[in-house]
This record gives C-alpha cells, sequence and structure tokens, in this order.
C-alpha cells in the first residue's frame, strides 16, 4: 500500500519534518565536535632537489690491485676542501696506517658542487693482503659531528 503525502494527517508530517530537522541537526552537531583530518599532499613530495653524493672516486676501482706511488682521482664536494685540500689515507686489513697526504684540487673549492681532485700517495710495505684508502672530509673545527669519510677496499700487490 502506498500512502500519498497529501493523504496524511497534519500532526504526521510535522513529526516526519521535526525528525528530519532533528537528524540532520544532529550530524552538524557531531561534525563540528570530530572534524575531518586533512591531508596536504605536498607533504608526501620532496620539494627540494635531491643531492648527489658529496665524493666519487674514479681511481682507485674496488678491490683494484695498487702498489706504492698511488695516484688517486675523483670528484667531490666543495664542503669537502677546506683550503683546497682534504686528508686521505691508506690503511691494511689490521687498520695500520700504511700512508698519509692530502687530495688538492686546482678548482674554485668554496662550492657545493663536485669539483675533481688529485693525490698522490707513497706508502709503506703491507703486511696484509687487502686494506682500504680512507678519504676524510677536513674538518678544522674538530667537532665529530662535522667528520664524513669514504672508504674504498683496495689489494696490495
Amino acid at each position: 500500500m502506498k500512502i500519498k503525502w497529501n493523504e496524511v494527517t497534519w500532526y504526521s508530517k510535522l513529526a516526519a519534518i521535526i525528525l528530519f530537522v532533528g537528524v540532520f541537526g544532529l550530524g552538524l552537531s557531531i561534525g563540528r565536535h570530530y572534524p575531518k583530518e586533512t591531508i596536504i599532499i605536498s607533504n608526501f613530495y620532496p620539494t627540494k632537489p635531491v643531492k648527489t653524493k658529496p665524493i666519487l672516486v674514479d681511481l682507485p676501482t674496488v678491490g683494484q690491485v695498487i702498489s706504492s706511488p698511488l695516484i688517486i682521482k675523483g670528484q667531490a664536494s666543495g664542503s669537502w676542501f677546506f683550503e683546497a685540500s682534504f686528508p686521505v689515507k691508506l690503511v691494511d686489513a689490521n687498520n695500520n696506517v700504511l700512508g698519509i697526504t692530502q687530495a688538492q684540487t686546482q678548482a674554485d673549492w668554496m662550492t657545493e658542487n663536485l669539483i675533481p681532485f688529485e693525490a698522490k700517495l707513497i706508502f709503506n710495505k703491507p703486511t696484509t693482503v687487502t686494506g682500504r684508502l680512507i678519504l676524510s672530509k677536513d674538518n678544522p673545527s674538530g667537532l665529530s659531528e662535522y667528520d664524513q669519510s669514504f672508504s674504498v677496499p683496495i689489494l696490495f700487490k
């Protein structure tokens, strides 16, 4: 059986309107006390460009068999240099220091860009077959939070 609106009594109509307004009002009240969370899409995408590696070593390559004198070449961020140089050392598998030198650049080192460097390292005869070439960011402040290093595993002749 279908009920027509014009056949419903006036008090039934009033009750239906009051019920509708009450439910609608309750919905508004609940919505005001429990606001929706806003998702900001920009938080999911980086707005700053991703930095490149601070140092790239061309010579020696990983696992290369080396002998003295060793020529070291690559590129480093200008922040690795102080007065156009940074320290380089060679250690054997027992962490014995075999030699220390300075990597130098002829380029403008006061930049964040990668700039070329070169070093020549004369080292003592190792007692192990393996070792590491350690390139360290020059840190004139002496504060440990600014220390950075990069090592290349090598083999001795």
